[in-house]
């Protein structure tokens, strides 16, 4: 998982059982994701029980699953445990950066400098060419993102 906001796992403890899939989860999230069912109360949504983590992440590392070598990159801000998943010329970023935008700081555990420097060191400095996919929204490029991202973008 990206992260543990509710609206990214709510539904993963399910799959989990369904499918018999191993959870990821950086262990800076551990207390997000033991509290969904209070989070759930609290947004008034149906309770889901948290997912079992198979595995706590505590640095960038590198992850082979399957046929896929996935390089996990540690993007704290929106959560403390934020994470991307770079797989060849393919990120997968949650909610840490949008097209020309940024994730929220303002949820528990949220930190805006946090949050900018993981973008402006772990992300941008990427290969211009890497394709980015956000947790909501249109797909964007690094090279996108540096030349128009209003966060990012000094001109």
């Amino acid at each position: 998982m990206t992260h543990a906001h509710l609206d990214h796992i709510g539904i993963v403890r399910e799959l989990q059982e369904n499918y018999k899939i191993p959870v990821y989860l950086h262990k800076s999230d551990k207390s997000l994701s033991d509290e969904l069912s209070e989070y759930c109360k609290h947004f008034n949504i149906n309770v889901k029980l948290s997912p079992v983590i198979t595995k706590f992440l505590v640095t960038d590392i590198s992850l082979k699953i399957s046929l896929f070598n996935i390089k996990v990159i540690h993007t704290p801000g929106h959560t403390p445990g934020g994470v991307c998943y770079l797989i060849d010329k393919n990120i997968f970023v949650g909610d840490t950066l949008f097209k020309n935008s940024i994730g929220r700081t303002d949820l528990p555990g949220g930190n805006h400098a946090e949050l900018i420097n993981s973008i402006q060191s772990k992300i941008l400095t990427l290969d211009g060419k890497i394709v980015v996919y956000p947790g909501h929204g249109e797909s964007t490029n690094i090279e996108n993102e540096t030349m128009n991202n209003v966060f990012f973008n000094n001109e």
